[in-house]
C-alpha cells in the first residue's frame, strides 16, 4: 500500500473487526493512528460493560484473512493464522413455518458462499 507524504491522524473507535482492520489499513498508509475499545478482552467473564451480556464468537473468515492480506501486513497475517482454526462456511439460522432450523453454507474460493 503506497504511503501518502502527508500522513494525517487518524482515531478509530471501536476495536472489534472493522475497527481493527481500519486501523491496519490507515497505518499502513502512514498515517499516524490511535485504536480505542471499550473492552478489554471480549473473552474474559468480567468483561461486561453497559449490559453486553450476549455471546460473542470470535472467528476469521477467508473474507477476513484476504482483507487482512490486502493491507499489507503478512508477518501479522501469519501470526494470526496460526493461531486460528480453519473456517470453511458459515451455518444459517432460522425458522420457518414455527419450526426451527440450521443450514449450513460452504465459502467458494473467494471466500464467498
Amino acid at each position: 500500500m503506497a504511503s501518502q507524504s502527508h500522513p494525517q491522524k487518524v482515531v478509530v473507535v471501536g476495536a472489534g473487526p472493522v475497527g481493527a482492520l481500519a486501523a491496519l489499513y490507515a497505518a499502513a498508509r502512514g498515517d499516524d493512528v490511535e485504536l480505542y475499545e471499550l473492552r478489554g478482552d471480549l473473552r474474559d467473564a468480567s468483561t461486561i460493560p453497559l449490559n453486553f451480556t450476549k455471546s460473542i464468537n470470535l472467528a476469521l473468515s477467508e473474507r477476513g484473512i484476504n482483507a487482512m492480506r490486502h493491507a499489507g501486513q503478512d508477518d501479522l497475517v501469519e501470526s494470526i493464522l496460526a493461531g486460528t482454526i480453519p473456517m470453511y462456511g458459515r451455518m444459517i439460522h432460522g425458522e420457518k413455518n414455527g419450526k426451527l432450523f440450521e443450514k449450513a453454507q460452504s465459502y467458494d474460493v473467494h471466500g464467498r458462499v
